[in-house]
């Protein structure tokens, strides 16, 4: 492969995530998230204290919500900010979305003990 083909494939796939709850079409779409937003989202999981790192769950299921959130083509619906708004919608759904997110991202649980160990 060459590098055009690289950045030509459409490598961040888009499942949808059933939502009842919030009625419409009764789904979202959710997406794979960049590498850059994925060393964000794992950055922001801990916060510092000169030598200490503690780990920060404070709305982390908006957290990874606003990054995965997307329409049909994959296109993000909120911008980092958006996490707040998020944090006051349903803990049902919001699981929903983290537990597809988690997945379709291979966020697991060993991923989150290796970033806390490093």
């Amino acid at each position: 492969m060459n590098k055009e083909a690289i950045l030509a494939a459409n490598d961040l796939e888009v499942v949808k995530v059933p939502t009842p709850e919030w009625g419409g079409e009764q789904h979202v779409f959710i997406r794979v998230m960049t590498a850059a937003e994925r060393d964000g989202y794992e950055s922001s999981m801990f916060d510092r204290d000169g030598e200490k790192r503690t780990l920060n769950l404070k709305n982390i299921r908006a957290r990874l919500a606003v990054l995965v959130l997307c329409d049909e083509q994959g296109k993000r619906l909120f911008d980092n900010d958006g996490a707040g708004l998020l944090g006051g919608k349903s803990s049902v759904v919001l699981d929903r979305i983290y537990e597809a997110a988690r997945k379709v991202n291979a966020l697991d649980e060993n991923a989150t003990k290796e970033m806390a160990k490093n």
